[in-house]
């Protein structure tokens, strides 16, 4: 069983946030999955009910937390907004995981998915120098 958090904001200037979606097994040390949604960066957003369904599935099977990332759309935000918006979030969790994330997250083990943006903050997040998060 897993549920999910309200939206804990990391920049509210740009409307970028995350929520959370935890197992509930508070005794296992669960990994991180940060999912990136994808629609072209433009009809959907986080907590559209087809991504609520994947998180909240994801972080019930693997068993996993899930932070899915809300990021600024386009075309109000043009490229690169969405890739700097991800990246950013990474970096936050890296910073306060302390502050949001349970005491069983282990950011030592954190898998990114959702395609073009997972890949391109993946690459990002291996040239740069996070202190707990290895994605």
């Amino acid at each position: 069983m897993a549920h999910k958090t309200q939206p804990s904001p990391t920049d509210s200037s740009r409307n970028l946030w995350f929520r959370l979606f935890v197992q509930t097994n508070p005794d296992q040390t669960l990994i991180a999955i940060v999912f990136f949604y994808g629609d072209r960066f433009v009809y959907l957003i986080a907590e559209s009910k087809a991504y609520d369904a994947i998180c909240g599935r994801l972080a019930r099977k693997v068993p996993a937390i899930v932070v899915s990332v809300n990021y600024r759309p386009a075309p109000e935000h043009r490229y690169p907004a969405q890739y700097n918006d991800d990246f950013d979030v990474l970096t936050f969790l890296d910073d306060n995981k302390s502050q949001v994330l349970p005491k069983n997250a282990d950011l030592s083990h954190c898998f990114l998915a959702g395609a073009n943006l997972a890949h391109h903050i993946a690459y990002r997040a291996a040239e740069s120098n996070f202190q707990k998060l290895k994605a």
